[in-house]
């Protein structure tokens, strides 16, 4: 592992979390009148990602404020990201269940950029996405379930009805259409 003014490289798995300064959750939404269109055209699709009010985001939770033995590997079985639409549950689904754990991911990012103070990695959606409509509302969360909910010692006194909020939620209403 390296780290100079251009940032921590080379991070070892099991090193990584210690670069975690806190846990969030973001809605990376998608234009799939642009994404097509680009991908139709054979060009880059960042277009569909890069829009106005493209990525809400809830606040940032400091990790030692989690009181969490670990959200990053054995410890993600009892938590879940939650979305729902409209108070209808569209995804829920364990952290245990990424393709890649976020120390990997971590891991993975620092050998092609430097990672550096401040920087947001998004790790991905499950099964579920669907299409949003002007004046929909969107609330996504990392939940616990069941005695999970017991051992985390959650921090928050705010709860949904998918289990105890671990973080603060990512909620907002869509106003304009997303084409």
């Amino acid at each position: 592992m390296q780290a100079d003014s251009g940032g921590v490289r080379g991070v070892p798995p099991e090193l990584a979390t210690q670069l975690i300064f806190g846990v969030g959750v973001a809605c990376d939404l998608t234009r799939r009148d642009l994404q097509s269109a680009s991908k139709s055209a054979r060009r880059p699709w960042c277009s569909s990602k890069g829009f106005d009010m493209s990525c809400p985001a809830g606040a940032v939770m400091p990790v030692e404020d989690l009181q969490v033995a670990s959200i990053f590997g054995d410890g993600a079985s009892g938590v879940f990201l939650r979305t729902c639409v409209n108070g209808k549950e569209m995804q829920r689904a364990p952290l245990s269940d990424m393709t890649w754990d976020v120390p990997h991911v971590l891991s993975h990012l620092s050998e092609l950029w430097g990672l550096q103070e401040g920087d947001i990695v998004l790790t991905g959606t499950p099964a579920g996405v669907g299409p949003l409509e002007v004046e929909d509302v969107v609330d996504v969360r990392l939940v616990g379930s069941g005695a999970e909910s017991a051992v985390l010692n959650i921090m928050t006194d705010e709860t949904s009805n998918g289990g105890p909020t671990l973080i603060p939620p990512c909620s907002f209403r869509i106003t304009h259409p997303l084409e």
